[in-house]
Formats: C-alpha cells, structure tokens, sequence
C-alpha cells in the first residue's frame, strides 16, 4: 500500500486529504508542522509528502530546505500545497528549493488526485527533483527566503492598511474591518514566529517595538530589555558605531538597511549576523514601519576566512612549485583545464630557442617534428577528452636545429568536485634511451636464432630475458615470464635447481643435465650451461643460462639400455632356469619316491606341500625360459575362440563374484598359427592383472576380432608389420596404469604388488610369447578409468579369403586436390600420412609442432581444407593448437587424433569434426578425411 505523510497545522484541510486519498487506497500519515514532519518521516519512510507552507515551529519552506538536504529523504517526492503562499515568486522559490509539485488551496478533488499521480509517475522513471539552489549555499538561499518572507509581510500590511480604510465606511464594516486587522495582526506575528531568522518591527523612527522568540532565546534578554534602542548592547563593541550609523542613515533616507556584524549570545559568544530591514509604506509612499532579519552566517564567514587562507597557501605552493620547475633537469610545463600552456621553464627555452610568447597556447607544437605534430595532438586531445593520461615520445627540435627523442607526459589537477584546474607535464631526453633500445632489440633478434633456450635471471630468479627457442621449448610467452621466478615457471621441486645454481654462484658457472617441466606439464631434461654474470664493479649481478633440449636423446638411450638390459636379464634368466631345473628334478623325483614307501598321514602331509612347491616352481621356470629363449612349443592351426572359452570357464569359476565377465567373439574369426597352451597363458596372465587392478569389482571383457593391419597403422605402431591379424582385446575398469609405471611394466621382475604376491614375470612373459608369434602387444590405460591389452596374432594364409575386411585399392575415396595440414611430431607418423594422402588425390602441408602449423596455417589459411592434428605435442600441444585455430578462422575443420579414447572428451569444439585412435589404418584416414570435408 502507498503511503502519504499530510503535514498541516489546519485540522480541517488534515481531515479533508486524509478522507481524500484514503479513498484512492493511500495510507495517511501527518503531522502539524515541519518540525514534527521530519521526525514522523524518518519513522514510516512514506512515499510522497504533501505539505502547507505557513505552519508554527517551522514553515514549509524550511521543511523542504531540510527534505531535499536529507539523504534517506532527498528521493521521495514533496509537494507544495498552499493557500496563503499564492504569487508566482513563491512558486518560483519553491521548485528552485526542489518542490516537485506547487499546488493551491482549494483544489478540485479530481485535479487534486491527477496531479498527485502525475508527481508519482515522473518520479518511477526519472531523477528525483533537486534544489537549483545548491543547499550549500546558505547565504543565496537565506537572502532568497528572507525576501519572499519580506514581501508577504508587506501584502500582510497593505492587507491591514486596506482593513483600516474600511473602518471608516460605517459602523458593522468598522467592526469586521478591525477583525480582519486583529487578523492581520495576528498572522504577521505568527510569521515571525515560525521564521528560522530572529526578526524584528520598528517604527518608521526606527524605534523598535518587536522582536521575535528567537531574538530572546539567542541572545538571553527580555523583550521589555530591547525595545526601543535596547537592541544596541549585543552587538561587538567593534560593531556598534557602524550599526548604528547605518541605522540612522536608513531611517532617515528610507534606504534598504543591510550590515554583517557580530552578535553576543546569552552564553557571551559572538556570532556574526546578516541584518536586512526593508521599509514598509502605505498608499501615499509613507514609511509606517520597518520589517528586518538578522540571519547567522557565521560558518559562512569562516568559510570566506579559510579559503583566503587557502588562496594565500595556494599562491606560496604555486611559487614553490615555480621555482622547483626551474630546477628541474626536464622540460617542465603547465597548461590550463583547455590544454593550453600558461608556463614553460627555463630549460625548455634554452633547448627550444623558442620565447615563452612563442611558446604559450597552441604555438608549442611548433618545436616538435612534423611527422610527430598530428600524433602528438590526438594523444593531447585524448588526454583532454578524459579518455587516456598523456604520454608520448616524439621529436622536439633544439635551437641548432637538430631533432631529439622526447618523452612528453602530462597529469592533470583536479579540484575538490573532480573536475580539472590545470595540468602540469614534462619533457624527458629519451634519445640516447632510444638508440640503446635499438641496438639491444637488434642483439636480442639474433640471440632468437639461437636453437638454444637462452634465458637470463636475475639472483632472486626472476627471468630477465626469455628468448624465442625458450618460448618454443617451454610453451611460455616472453611476455607472460618476465618478472616471474624460473622455479615457478619449470621446476616441481626446486631442490635440484637452487643446488645448482648455488654452485654457478660460488664457482661462476654450472654445467649439467636437469629435468624441468613445460607449460603443458610436459618433462624435459635439458642441458645446461649456467654462466654468472658480473656488474662494472664485479658484483654477482644475474645468472646467463643456455639450455639444450636433450629429452629425444636420453629416452633413446634409456630404449638402449632398456634393451641391453632385457638382453643380459633374458641371458641371466635362461642360466638360472636351466640351474633351477637340475635342482628341481631330485625334488621332483624324491617326493614320488616318498609317497610310496611312507604311510603316515601327517608325513604325507608334509610331502604334499613339497610337491604343491616343486611344481610351482616348475611353472615359474617355465616363465622364466618362455621370457629368456623366446615361444617354444608344438603350433597347430587355431581357432581362438575354444582358447576364449576356455579362459572364461576358469575366469568365472575362480574369480571373485564382484567382477563380472563378459566375452565377445566375432563369428568369422581366422584361424593362427600358435600354441593353444601358451596363447591361454597369455589371457589368463591378462585376466589375473585385470583381477588385480579390481579390488572393489567392475568388468572384465575379452573381444575376439579379425583385424587388418596396413602401412599407414603399423608406422605408428612399432613391433606391428602390415597384415591379417585376429586381435585378442582385455579390458578392465580398474585403477589404470601410472604414465611412469607403462614405460617399465614388460621388464622382468618388475612388478607393483607387494612382496609375496607377484613375481614381475607376467607381463614379460607375456610380451615373449606374442613376439614368439610374431605377433605385437599394444596397451591403453587411464588412472581410475581402467586399462585395455590388445594383442595381435597373424593369421594363417588360408583364412584370407574368408572374409576382406579391407575397401580395394579403386575404392577407396579420393580427394579432389585439395590442401591439408598435418600435424605431428613423431617423423614417421609425419612422413605415412603425407605419403598416403599425396597418393589419394590431396596436396599436404606437414608441422612438427603447434606453433609451426600456425604459421603454416596463417600463410595458407584461404587454401586449407582440413587440418589433421596429434593431441599431445611439445612447444603447444593439440588443444592449445586448436583453441588458435578457432581463433583465427571459426569454420576451420580440424580431425584431432591420439593414441588415448579419452581425448574426444576433452576436444569438444565445433570445429572438431572427426577423431582418429591411434594407430589408425589407411582407409579409416581416407575415408574419415572424405567424411569432414564438404562436398
């Protein structure tokens, strides 16, 4: 509901307007003066006040000085409704107070409640009304009020004087004309009462016979003490003389009278007063009586009085100000709030030649080189506009005539409201700065021909200079690394780093290999040549590093050594087993022995677990020489799905109930050559991993599936050989495989599980096998997402006109010229794709990294059909590569491919059109490319 705060002092207009708006749903609040108008509204927050103007206490003009000076207040409408306050000049004072709305008395209800609703509705969609008159300005505003009050006091004594006149006319219009004057009379008092001002009423003489409650209340005296000339005492005695002189002068001309001074209050302070008295005059232009006001401007003369005092303190700091221009080694110069210059030093006449006549205004830009006038203006104009701060380099010509590199910077002053008084500026000599820079920009272009990292850091190891090979390594900016600390930027644990580098500071340089990481979190390990760099004075001042990649180096040395070491592990192993066998076969011969001459049970108990040992160490040596000489054994033509049942009739009846089985066998699956008992090793071995990997239970599903093998997926797969292959898939949902732990999990004894509970042949003895085969393994994992075995047996000649899973060579599609990027940085990946494509009807385009295909990819970008990236690259990786790409054309058709099935995932972008597993074949490229591409 809205609710109206009615303020009146009237109990018949309050009546009405409450009987008024309570019918048009308005809850009524009032109040009968402006005093008790304040208090109310602070207490039932209304939405509109509708208020009189001449009430006790304090009037209506005060009410809406005070409303529109309140904050909680300012924005609720106030209307004016008066009878008493009729003429054009109290409309004018009371919108320029901030009334929103003058209305007056009578009113016809439905014009009334009209105008209540327009007041309403232009306050919902515009800025409340405010005082034209700043509420600040005291004295204006005073001076403003006080007149109106004035000029209602002479219409209230012509109004009398009217009255008197009619006394004359007979007896009954005597009595109602002395009413109407006691009337009078009476109002006049009251308005003195109800002003904020003290007043006062004299005589035409100039004898005082009135003064107001506030007179009494401020400076302590009865109204018997100051009537006549008691009026006098109060005033400063340094004030007296010219009060009274000027008194005099007024009474005795009719002049206006108005005077500041200082008033004594009852508590003996003196405040200092403006008194204004206006003389009243009847018909005939004869003074009557005299009205005044004294108004407190005490904090405005205070006001006047600091701001002398700031002028002065302001002019001191502007010659202090000077004379610290002067000394300055720059130009310096000041303009005014319109950018033109008032004040140059002397430096920049003795650099310019130029006067400071020839210099103020505009003319400044006269000194500065031509080709630099335009630019030089628009940044100022800029500036000026509030748009940017003021800073430029440009040439500025000396008295020689010769032209210098110059910084030009500029801020400007503001005042208290925010609003700019002036500027001041300098010129600073940059020249030799300039042609420092250039060189040093020259020098660092070739140090970004370096195939190096070259970086420089200070001794806190915050990186100083950061060349275009350290951006190409690390895959950070030079703009994003500055400033920033190098063991923030390369090093998870910078235990390794800060020990070298202590030794660069003791010794002077470092020189050693160490693994950093890069931005996408890939490790490198680089070798470095550390060198201390000294200052003029021989301080240690930053630390010069150059940093070569040598991470493709030492993973081929670790394959290396990875191999010899199989080698000489495999050679240890078939030692051993052979040893192990002669050591077994007494065992083996004497527990058969035993079990036929000894009948006591508790000894042939103890006979039993010999045995039950004996021939699980037979089993472990069978492993160890599978692993050590390679797959051995009687191969018959094989149809891998009996093998597939067979393991999946053990799988369910040994293993745990949580994991759940599931085998899938394709229905025209080849024959292979193999060993039946060897090839359920090998699933059983996978199985048992699988089991493990399960604690808690999931899936294990084992696929039976012809497969063929080409060119283009056995590049990508090393081990594989183009083919007919069957492929035996196990899959878990288990814990998956750690990155670090897939490198070694074919190594022989290497093993995960705790002591007791896995020897580390398995997946060795596994790897045998297959490769006794001929065949090759291929492995996928994810931590906490499982891990999936593929193994591929060749299949036998006879099978291959079963079934031809391969397009022929005439089917398959072909492009149609057009140019396709492809980006990888394995080379032989590189290399069989280009190959297959040149072949098949397209023209390519190759990059070894992110950052090289989008230079290739800017230089052909109106050309490129396609783009056929990796995910996992160095310098930018695949998703970096791709977000770029979309940047500089949207539509781009990008075919993302991995050896991982979960990066579709993770590429979710519309240009992603297509992805590729690897190792993928030579007809799922072409006939995927074919798919993407339009038309």
């Amino acid at each position: 509901m809205k609710r109206v705060l009615l303020v009146d002092d009237n109990a018949t207009n309050l009546e009405y307007l409450t009987v008024l708006l309570g019918a048009q749903g308005w809850e009524v609040a009032s109040a009968r003066h402006g005093a008790e108008a304040l208090t109310v509204a602070r207490e039932c927050h209304p939405d509109l006040v509708i208020s009189d103007l001449l009430m006790p206490v304090m009037d209506g003009y005060t009410l809406l000085r005070f409303w529109k000076s309140d904050p909680q207040l300012r924005s609720v409408p106030f209307i004016v409704y008066t009878a008493t306050y009729t003429e054009l000049e109290d409309e004018r004072l009371a919108l320029r107070l901030g009334a929103d709305a003058f209305i007056l008395k009578p009113a016809e209800p439905e014009a009334f409640v009209d105008r209540v609703n327009q007041v309403l509705d232009a306050a919902r969609t515009s800025a409340p009304a405010v005082p034209s008159i700043p509420i600040e300005d005291d004295n204006a505003l005073l001076k403003l009020y006080s007149g109106t009050l004035i000029r209602k006091l002479e219409e209230k004594t012509l109004q009398l004087q009217e009255a008197n006149r009619l006394l004359h006319l007979d007896l009954e219009e005597r009595a109602k004309s002395e009413a109407l004057l006691r009337e009078r009379e009476a109002e006049i008092l009251q308005w003195t009462e109800v002003m904020p001002q003290i007043v006062w009423v004299t005589r035409p003489d100039g004898w005082h016979t009135h003064f107001n409650q506030r007179w009494m209340d401020y400076t302590g005296l009865t109204l018997e003490e100051s009537l006549g000339h008691g009026w006098l005492p109060p005033f400063h005695p340094d004030d007296r003389p010219l009060a009274a002189e000027l008194w005099a002068h007024a009474t005795a001309t009719g002049e206006p009278y108005e005077i500041e001074y200082r008033l004594r209050g009852r508590e003996g302070t003196y405040r200092w007063m403006l008194g204004r008295a206006l003389p009243m005059r009847d018909p005939s232009g004869t003074i009557i009586k005299w009205f005044g006001t004294l108004t407190d401007i005490h904090a405005l003369k205070q006001a006047e009085e600091s701001a002398n005092l700031l002028q002065t303190a302001l002019r001191e700091s502007e010659n202090e100000l000077r004379g610290l221009a002067e000394s300055m080694p720059q130009m310096v110069w000041m303009a005014d709030a319109d950018g033109r210059n008032i004040y140059l030093n002397q430096r920049w006449v003795s650099y310019t030649g130029l006067s400071l006549e020839e210099s103020h205004g505009d003319d400044w830009i006269r000194a500065f080189h031509e080709d630099d006038r335009q630019r030089a203006m628009e940044t100022w104009q800029r500036a000026l506009d509030g748009i940017s701060d003021y800073s430029v380099e440009c040439r500025i010509r000396s008295a020689g005539g010769d032209y210098r590199w110059m910084l030009v910077r500029g801020l400007p002053f503001r005042d208290q409201r925010g609003e700019i008084i002036k500027w001041m500026g300098t010129c600073t000599d940059i020249h030799d700065l300039k042609e420092l820079n250039t060189r040093l920009r020259e020098q660092a272009s070739l140090l970004d021909l370096a195939h190096d990292a070259i970086i420089v850091r200070d001794l806190e190891h915050r990186v100083v200079y950061w060349n275009q090979s350290a951006e190409r390594l690390y895959g950070w900016p030079a703009e994003a690394v500055l400033g920033r600390p190098v063991t923030e930027l390369l090093y998870g644990d910078p235990s390794s780093f800060l020990a070298a580098a202590q030794l660069a500071l003791e010794k002077g340089e470092w020189m050693g290999e160490i693994e950093q990481r890069t931005k996408d979190g890939r490790r490198v390990t680089v070798e470095g040549h550390w060198t201390l760099v000294r200052d003029e004075d021989g301080r240690p001042k930053s630390i010069l590093a150059i940093n070569t990649d040598v991470t493709a180096r030492k993973q081929l040395e670790m394959q290396s050594l990875r191999s010899q070491r199989l080698e000489s592990i495999g050679t240890l192993a078939g030692g051993i087993a052979h040893d192990f066998n002669n050591l077994l076969a007494p065992i083996v011969m004497g527990v058969g022995f035993l079990q036929r001459v000894e009948t006591r049970e508790n000894v042939l108990a103890v006979i039993r677990n010999i045995e039950r040992s004996a021939n699980r160490g037979k089993e472990l040596v069978k492993q160890v020489l599978s692993f050590a000489r390679g797959v051995q054994g009687d191969r018959v033509p094989l149809q891998l799905g009996h093998i597939l049942r067979e393991v999946e009739f053990i799988v369910v009846s040994t293993f745990p109930k949580n994991i759940t089985f599931e085998g899938r066998i394709a229905p025209d699956l080849w024959l292979v050559d193999a060993d039946p008992t060897q090839v359920q090793q090998v699933l059983l071995n996978l199985c048992v991993n699988a089991r493990d990997a399960m604690p808690d239970g999931g899936r294990l599903l084992i696929t039976a599936r012809n497969a063929m093998i080409d060119e283009q997926y056995a590049v990508m797969n090393r081990g594989a050989a183009p083919g007919r292959y069957v492929e035996l898939e196990v899959s878990d949902e288990g814990s998956g495989v750690p990155r670090e732990v897939l490198d070694r999990m074919f190594e022989p004894f290497f093993t995960t599980k705790e002591v007791g509970k896995g020897t580390g042949l398995g997946l060795s003895t596994v790897l045998g096998i297959v490769k006794g085969h001929h065949g090759f393994l291929d492995v996928d994992s994810e931590v906490g997402r499982g891990t999936d075995f593929k193994v591929y047996l060749p299949a036998l000649a006879e099978t291959a006109e079963q079934v031809t899973p391969l397009l022929p060579l005439e089917e398959l599609p072909r492009g149609r010229g057009e140019l396709i990027l492809i980006v990888d940085d394995e080379l032989s990946i590189l290399t069989v794709t280009r190959q297959t494509l040149d072949a098949f009807g397209y023209r390519t385009l190759v990059a070894e990294d992110g950052a090289r295909a989008i230079a290739a990819y800017a230089d052909h970008r109106d050309e490129v059909a396609a783009v056929i990236t990796d995910m996992m690259m160095p310098v930018m990786n695949g998703r970096a590569l791709i977000a770029a790409l979309n940047r500089i054309n949207p539509s781009v058709i990008i075919i993302a491919a991995s050896g991982l099935d979960s990066e579709p995932l993770e590429t979710n972008l519309p240009s992603v059109k297509a992805f590729l597993k690897k190792p993928y074949s030579a007809d799922r490229l072409l006939t995927t490319l074919r798919s993407v591409l339009p038309g």
